[in-house]
């Protein structure tokens, strides 16, 4: 999220004794996590403008998708 009008929010989902739990991460934290501790990463992102996107990325899997 490098633009100078850019928002949003990274999202993290971990298991946690079965249950799926979601928290908000910096991007600083997230660089020095374990990316393997996470089920689902969700980057929601956007800008000023009115633009909005969604990019979605499963560690386990190696896959991730972009929603515009």
């Amino acid at each position: 999220m490098n633009q100078h009008d850019s928002i949003g929010q990274i999202l993290v989902f971990a298991r946690m004794s079965g249950t799926l739990h979601m928290r908000q991460i910096a991007s600083a934290d997230l660089v020095d996590a374990d990316i393997d501790d996470y089920e689902m990463v969700v980057f929601d992102g956007g800008n000023t403008s009115g633009d909005t996107w969604k990019h979605v990325f499963f560690p386990p899997q190696r896959e991730h998708y972009f929603v515009y």
